[in-house]
């Protein structure tokens, strides 16, 4: 049997492997979006555990590690077949050193946890989660040292950092989170004392209304959630994400308590939904479109929440839409600058874009400490409250606007993700300056409320290249630059200084 027949084969049964996962979502969906019943919470645990199981059962299989490996060091291959064989041996050696067992654990615990969450949430009482969010990070940093064991990083979190943006460890990411916070903490103070108070945006609507305005928002950016040739759905959660049932199915989920953090949560994830919807159809099925990097992933999401839904570009062309829902009595540009208003709060969904990176600084700090044993669980919620007043000012009254407001912690496979959205961010604004250079054009297109321009740019881009490179190689081929901080800087400097 030649290369390109063990590939062949390989691609078989990645097939199969995909498939299962694409499954464990839609066994996700109902369970996040408030459609299940609370009964059938056990047994639906239960059915997960099995697909996750199964799932590295069939990564663990002789005859699959055997074709990986005999592959990897391939000369006949091309560049996306070589990247597939080079992502599966990634998760190979991954799966290999950790047991169907733990992997078992950790689905049961992370189904737990969640259910747990949501209990503190609704009684702002961290203490009702604490003992199994301590179970949860346990379990994932047992995976993570096991982790670190096989790939020769010094500590668990590197290996956790490491696996979801290759190219990134702990001191890397101590390095960028310097940087980046040595120009926000300033830049906030500065910003904040010059500008007026949104008042106006405290009116609330109806449940309907707002509904109407995610959905608004949605057409915009010409996502089809509701023809007979949808490509996605939306739903209602607590905590807003999307999730991909398949190469054409493709779901977001917004949470509909605050009608101008909505907007910008909808938006936030049509760039996941866009992102994959938008990948090269050759490459389905197989690794590289199977995910990217955090980073990545992040980058679009954020990119479309702040570098097109913050600039007034977009609400040249999108304001008299949302006039036509509710009826605003402010014009345009008042509107505008009170919905990019910098004021920093507690929340880290919906903030604005200079003290979005503290948040995710603060999250990391704390990731690591508990990751190193220097901070206690217990400690979490207090500790939390005195970043939040060192970092952005900001009193932090209950556990809701603390610790419990993120899922990331109390769900397994999002510990160790935060670094994600800030180096999104940064990666952003790299990619948003060369956009500025090749598309100058495409604000005037997104006034006439036409997002085609920017659609095709970041389709060529990013989107159809899926996880083709890890995160820095990535950024490098599209902007023919290497990755630097400076842009972030330079981007909130023109805008809001």
């Amino acid at each position: 049997m030649n290369d390109i027949e063990k590939y062949n084969e390989l691609m078989s049964i990645y097939y199969e492997i995909d498939l299962l996962m694409s499954t464990r979502s839609v066994l996700s969906w109902d369970l996040e979006t408030k459609i299940m019943p609370p009964s059938g919470l056990n047994h639906r645990g239960k059915q997960m555990a099995l697909i996750s199981n199964l799932i590295h059962k069939k990564m663990n299989e002789d005859r699959y590690k055997k074709l990986v490996f005999d592959l990897k060091d391939s000369t006949n291959l091309d560049y996306v077949q070589t990247r597939n064989v080079e992502l599966l041996y990634r998760s190979v050696l991954t799966a290999t050193g950790i047991s169907a067992e733990l992997v078992r654990k950790l689905s049961i615990q992370a189904n737990k946890t969640g259910q747990s969450w949501k209990e503190a949430k609704t009684k702002k009482d961290f203490r009702i989660v604490e003992k199994d969010m301590t179970e949860l990070f346990r379990l994932t940093i047992e995976r993570a040292q096991l982790l670190a064991d096989i790939k020769g990083f010094k500590d668990p979190l590197s290996a956790l950092v490491s696996e979801r943006d290759p190219g990134f460890d702990v001191n890397k990411l101590d390095k960028v989170f310097s940087e980046t916070k040595s120009y926000l903490v300033p830049m906030l103070k500065k910003v904040v004392s010059s500008q007026d108070d949104p008042s106006f945006f405290n009116k609330d609507y109806s449940r309907e209304t707002k509904v109407k305005i995610s959905e608004s928002v949605a057409d915009f950016y010409n996502y089809d959630y509701n023809s007979e040739n949808a490509v996605g759905r939306i739903g209602e959660v607590t905590h807003p994400l999307t999730m991909r049932l398949g190469p054409s199915d493709i779901r977001i989920t917004v949470n509909y308590k605050d009608w101008n953090g909505m907007i910008s949560a909808t938006q936030h994830e049509l760039g996941h939904a866009l992102h994959g919807l938008n990948k090269n159809p050759e490459w389905t099925y197989t690794p590289i479109n199977s995910g990217a990097a955090p980073s990545i992933n992040e980058m679009t999401s954020r990119f479309t929440e702040n570098k097109i839904g913050k600039d007034m570009a977009f609400w040249d062309g999108y304001y008299p839409k949302l006039k036509e829902i509710i009826d605003l009595k402010v014009d345009k540009n008042k509107f505008y600058n009170a919905f990019t208003h910098v004021n920093p709060g507690y929340l880290r969904m919906g903030a604005d874009e200079i003290s979005y990176g503290l948040h995710i600084i603060i999250r990391f700090e704390i990731e690591k400490d508990l990751f190193s044993e220097k901070l206690a669980y217990n400690e979490v919620p207090e500790v939390w409250r005195q970043k939040y007043n060192d970092y952005l000012d900001v009193d932090v009254k209950d556990d809701n606007q603390g610790c419990l407001q993120d899922l990331h912690w109390y769900s397994g496979p999002y510990i160790g993700y935060f670094q994600g959205y800030a180096l999104g961010d940064l990666f952003g604004s790299q990619v948003y300056y060369h956009l500025q250079d090749t598309v100058p054009q495409w604000k005037n297109d997104l006034k006439d409320g036409n997002m085609d321009t920017v659609h095709k740019y970041l389709t060529k881009n990013v989107y159809s290249k899926g996880n083709l490179y890890d995160p820095q190689e990535f950024i490098k081929n599209i902007t023919g630059k290497e990755f630097d901080t400076k842009y972030l800087k330079k981007y909130l400097e023109e805008k809001y200084l």
